[in-house]
């Protein structure tokens, strides 16, 4: 089950991503075209949004692959010598926040909001 969950999550971060790249390609196309001010603002929140959705879905894989941890930490035999259901846990010195699975979609909300304020700025001067 948890292979299941992290091919899920891979999904997930595969198509994200791969959206994000057309998404920026579409952006890069339309900065040379008179007008284009709502298509960049448009890409922008379409990017945004994703990223949220993004964040929002991995949080239920995580989640799913936390409770099955701990199922298996409750139920697994007292004398069991093997390997663990999961591979390296991280560990408390680890920094959620740089987890790619968090980080890529909060870099692009990042990106596209500095797109979108700079948009508004080109625009005014």
């Amino acid at each position: 089950m948890i292979y299941h969950e992290n091919e899920l999550l891979n999904n997930r971060l595969t198509w994200f991503n791969m959206l994000q790249g057309l998404l920026f390609t579409a952006l890069a196309f339309s900065l040379n075209v008179e007008d284009a001010a709502i298509l960049v603002y448009l890409l922008s929140a379409l990017g945004i949004v994703l990223s949220i959705s993004t964040l929002y879905t991995v949080q239920f894989g995580l989640k799913a692959i936390k409770t099955l941890r701990g199922w298996w930490d409750e139920n697994k035999a007292m004398d069991y010598d093997g390997p663990d259901v999961i591979g390296r846990r991280p560990d408390s010195k680890s920094i959620p926040f740089l987890r790619s699975w968090i980080f890529f979609p909060i870099c692009f909300i990042v990106a596209w909001t500095v797109i979108v304020i700079w948009k508004i700025y080109s625009s005014a001067g």
